[in-house]
């Protein structure tokens, strides 16, 4: 569903046609992309159904190694080369993003001198994981705002 989602408005952005996959590929990812996904909601069955059939298509596509897709993904990842303070909020068994991926990078960032705040979050709902950090990322927005240090947690990392 996210390779639907950032194919299709990478597409869009950086004017180049949706060819990924199959020959239906294309329009199942378009049609995806324009589905609306609710934290609290349960997923329509078509969207159910789409992911399935996407899954299929794409398993020997190699997407960050095809281009011109490549060069996007380059674009759009964060690199630890960061001027700022960083925060990374994670739950411990996301299904989506691999706590050890995350991990990784924000070891990164600290072997470049990069305050990195680490919030570990509690079970592995990726969905809820904005609700859950919000407070304590708004205090840390605030701190920043107010010219305050960014906090690191790189000595436990």
């Amino acid at each position: 569903f996210l390779t639907a989602l950032a194919a299709a408005s990478w597409s869009q952005h950086y004017g180049v046609p949706l060819r990924i996959g199959r020959k239906s590929t294309p329009a199942l990812m378009a049609r995806l992309a324009r589905n609306c996904v609710q934290v609290e909601g349960v997923p329509r069955l078509g969207t159910l159904i789409g992911i399935l059939a996407l899954r299929r298509d794409l398993h020997t596509v190699d997407f960050p190694g095809l281009r011109p897709w490549s060069g996007f993904v380059r674009a759009n990842s964060p690199s630890p080369f960061q001027s700022v303070p960083v925060l990374i909020a994670q739950a411990e068994a996301d299904p989506l993003v691999a706590p050890a991926v995350t991990r990784r990078f924000a070891r990164a960032l600290c072997a470049n001198r990069v305050a990195v705040r680490w919030l570990d979050l509690a079970g592995g709902d990726h969905a809820r994981m904005a609700r859950d950090s919000a407070a304590a990322t708004i205090d840390w927005i605030d701190d920043r705002f107010a010219g305050r240090r960014g906090p690191s947690d790189c000595t436990r990392l």
